[in-house]
């Protein structure tokens, strides 16, 4: 994996789904990652520009996927988890914020294709999944489900 420069597709299977941080905060105007708490922190670089810059949440999500020859685990930030989700990362936690363990659980077995990158940051550990495509035709992202199951009191 090392050697991986360029962008790779592949079919794969998610095996698990690590929804312990699903989300996190940034700021409305720039786009930088601010701290959970205390959720109305403003953003440091943006307070100068506005009086109250507001934030939004994204997704992060990490993903255990095994190929035809190996298995990884890969960090799904936003543009990506919104295919499996079906949302925003706020639209989600406004519908249910305590549904993450449902969501790792709805997960496991999809069939995708995805796209896979090294990561841009020198820090990061884990590939980024540039594209992600479930290939199963009954598949229902995650927030139509979770509706799903909240109108018919159904798991």
């Amino acid at each position: 994996m090392a050697a991986l420069k360029q962008p790779w597709t592949t079919l794969c299977t998610i095996m698990a789904a690590d929804t312990s941080n699903l989300t996190y905060r940034v700021c409305s105007l720039c786009d930088r990652t601010l701290p959970d708490s205390p959720s109305d922190s403003p953003c440091p670089s943006c307070i100068h520009r506005t009086s109250s810059p507001g934030s939004h949440r994204r997704f992060r999500l990490l993903l255990s996927i095994a190929t035809t020859d190996r298995a990884l685990i890969v960090v799904c930030f936003d543009r990506a988890a919104r295919v499996l989700f079906g949302c925003s990362a706020d639209e989600f936690l406004q519908l249910d914020p305590s549904s993450a363990l449902k969501v790792g659980q709805m997960m496991v077995g999809e069939i995708c294709r995805i796209t896979l990158k090294p990561p841009t940051n020198g820090n990061a550990q884990h590939l980024r999944v540039v594209s992600i495509e479930p290939l199963r035709s009954e598949f229902l992202p995650v927030i139509t489900r979770l509706r799903t199951i909240s109108e018919t009191g159904t798991s």
